[in-house]
């Protein structure tokens, strides 16, 4: 179920990106890469069946960056992420833009580079990432990136039985009241990295595999 959800919404998303690979034909090319996220944000918290409030928590995501083609400007402009909770199976898409991304070093081997991300996380939530970090590069093709990402995501919802998909409260500041209907986002950040997969771009051009289903 888990596999369908993020498939149909990275299909609903980026839905002229996967006919493209789906339909190969002479020099099609795409690149997917393996995406992992180390983070730190809120959870809901213990409390009663009214109000649960939030503390503070981790997140483990997995997914892949990927783009129906292997030209620079394609690249910078249109990859999509798709990861997901490896606890909660929630599932973040959204467009990958690369703000920077440059060749350094004596060699002009390594890479430093940022990008950012306006989430769509589940079907309705949004939330926002900005990640950069150094890397390198094989010939024209990023090889690996790694480094720090921050941004916002939906507030958590309450881990007590009573209180299953209430949003954990948070005081605003200025007003410190909390509004259940308008419930403030949460922050996350932490460490991500993202590894060129050379057997599933090669597959995913083909037209037989897509991000979301297993390998």
């Amino acid at each position: 179920m888990k596999k369908l959800m993020m498939l149909a919404a990275a299909m609903t998303i980026v839905g002229s990106a996967f006919a493209a690979c789906e339909l190969p034909a002479a020099g099609d090319c795409a690149l997917v890469y393996d995406f992992k996220a180390s983070l730190k944000t809120t959870k809901g918290g213990e409390g009663s069946c009214d109000a649960c409030i939030r503390v503070k928590g981790t997140k483990a995501l997995t997914g892949w960056i990927f783009v129906c083609a292997c030209d620079c400007e394609t690249f910078m402009s249109d990859a999509v992420l798709l990861a997901y909770d490896k606890k909660s199976g929630t599932v973040y898409t959204g467009p990958v833009v690369w703000g920077l991304l440059n060749k350094i070093g004596k060699k002009s081997v390594d890479a430093e580079g940022y990008w950012t991300s306006a989430l769509t996380v589940d079907v309705d939530g949004a939330g926002a990432f900005a990640a950069a970090g150094f890397g390198t590069f094989d010939g024209l093709v990023l090889k690996s990136m790694s480094g720090d990402l921050v941004g916002t995501i939906p507030a958590p919802a309450c881990e007590v039985k009573c209180d299953l998909g209430t949003v954990a409260s948070a005081l605003p500041a200025c007003t410190f009241e909390f509004d259940p209907e308008n419930p403030p986002a949460t922050i996350v950040y932490g460490s991500w990295s993202m590894k060129y997969d050379k057997k599933m771009s090669a597959a995913y051009a083909a037209g037989t595999w897509v991000p979301g289903m297993d390998k």
